[in-house]
């Protein structure tokens, strides 16, 4: 997981002690993404090619409705 990092967000996790960021990383010509699990004693690195990350990012949205469906139904 070598390169230069051009694009980084962080958010933190597990009641603030863990730092979970997302690195858009490139190196040479190739761009890729990397997401840091970033805990006291512990670190965990993922590494996705654009694809990969791209499948990543559609499970998440999938989540995150199915989240907001299980809120708007406990709230109602």
């Amino acid at each position: 997981m070598t390169g230069q990092v051009v694009g980084q967000m962080d958010s933190l996790a597990n009641n603030g002690v863990t730092v979970m960021s997302v690195r858009l990383k490139k190196d040479r010509n190739t761009y890729y993404v990397v997401l840091a699990q970033l805990s006291s004693g512990n670190s965990q690195y993922v590494s996705f090619t654009t694809e990969e990350f791209g499948q990543f990012v559609d499970s998440v949205n999938v989540v995150r409705e199915s989240l907001n469906q299980h809120i708007a139904e406990a709230s109602s």
